[in-house]
C-alpha cells in the first residue's frame, strides 16, 4: 500500500502485488483468450524454425508460442533480467536476450517464422517505434515471416482510462498502431504486406472492489509520474461512473486490442 493512503498504490512487474493484480486481470477477461486463439489462426500459416518473442515479460506467452507450435528454436528478448528466471521456467528452451529490442539482434541475420511484440510498445519513446518495427522486420525469414505488434486499441474503454489519468491525448493521436502502419508504409521501401485488425475483449466482474483492482492494475502501464497523483477515491469514483452496467448489474469495460501484422512476401 502506498504511504500515502489516499493514493493509489504503485508497484513494479517484478512485485508480488503485480503478480496477485496480474492473475486477477486475467480471471475477469477474455483478452488472453482473444490472443491465444489469434495467435494460433496466425502461426498455422507459418513455418515452425524459429519464434521470436520481442518483449517477453515474465514468459507467459513465449511458452504458449513456443510450446503450442513446437518452434525448433526460441528467442526471447527481454531487457529485465529479473524476468528470467520465470521465462526459463515457462520456457526452458529459449535464449534469452537481455537487451531492448533495437539492440538485441543483429539485422537482416535472423529468419525468423514468427515475431511477436505484445504489448510492449507504451514503454518505448514514440519517436523510436518505426525504427523498432523496421528492426523487427528485417529478422523476418524471405516469403513466409509474419511480425505481430499488439496494443490496446486507442478507443477501448482502458485506453480512455489511460488519456483521462495521464492528460495525454498522444494516445489517441499518434501512439497507436494506424500511425504507425502509416509511418512504415510512407517511409519504409520494403516488399512487405502490412495489415491491421481489432480483437474483442472485455472485463467483467461483479464486485466493485475488483474492478477498482483490476483498474488500478491497467493504471500501472502508466509512467510514475502520472500515477503516482492520482488518489484513490478519484479512481473509485471513475471506474463507478464510467464501468459500472446498472442493467446487468456488473462492471464491465472494453479491453479491445489492435494487431499489426508486417509480413514478407
Amino acid at each position: 500500500m502506498s504511504e500515502n493512503s489516499k493514493m493509489i498504490d504503485c508497484y513494479g512487474h517484478d512485485s508480488e502485488l503485480y503478480s496477485q493484480r496480474f492473475q486477477l486481470f486475467l480471471d475477469s477477461t477474455d483478452q488472453k483468450l482473444a490472443i491465444r486463439q489469434w495467435v494460433k489462426d496466425a502461426v498455422d500459416k507459418t513455418e515452425r524454425s524459429l519464434f521470436i518473442d520481442a518483449g517477453a515479460g515474465e514468459g507467459s506467452l513465449t511458452g504458449f508460442v513456443a510450446n503450442e507450435f513446437a518452434f525448433e528454436s526460441v528467442i526471447a528478448i527481454e531487457p529485465d533480467k529479473r524476468f528470467q528466471p520465470s521465462i526459463r521456467e515457462k520456457c526452458p528452451k529459449a535464449t534469452i536476450v537481455a537487451s531492448p529490442i533495437g539492440e538485441a539482434l543483429a539485422k537482416s541475420d535472423q529468419n525468423a517464422d514468427f515475431v511477436l511484440c505484445s504489448h510492449v510498445l507504451y514503454y518505448l519513446p514514440r519517436q523510436i517505434w518505426l525504427d523498432t518495427a523496421a528492426t523487427m522486420a528485417s529478422w523476418l525469414a524471405p516469403g513466409s515471416g509474419m511480425l505481430a505488434i499488439i496494443l490496446q486499441h486507442p478507443d477501448s474503454d482502458c485506453s480512455r482510462m489511460f488519456r483521462h489519468f495521464s492528460g495525454d491525448d498522444r494516445t489517441a493521436e499518434d501512439r497507436n498502431l494506424s500511425s504507425l502502419a502509416a509511418e512504415f508504409l510512407a517511409e519504409r521501401r520494403l516488399r512487405q504486406r502490412v495489415a491491421i485488425e481489432t480483437l474483442s475483449a472485455k472485463v467483467e466482474v461483479d464486485e466493485p472492489e475488483k474492478a477498482y483492482l483490476i483498474a488500478e492494475f491497467l493504471i500501472q502501464a502508466l509512467p510514475l509520474e502520472a500515477r503516482s497523483k492520482i488518489e484513490r477515491q478519484t479512481l473509485r469514483d471513475y471506474v463507478s461512473q464510467n464501468f459500472y452496467d446498472a442493467e446487468r448489474r456488473k462492471f464491465w469495460f472494453s479491453v479491445n486490442q489492435d494487431v499489426l501484422t508486417i509480413a514478407s512476401v
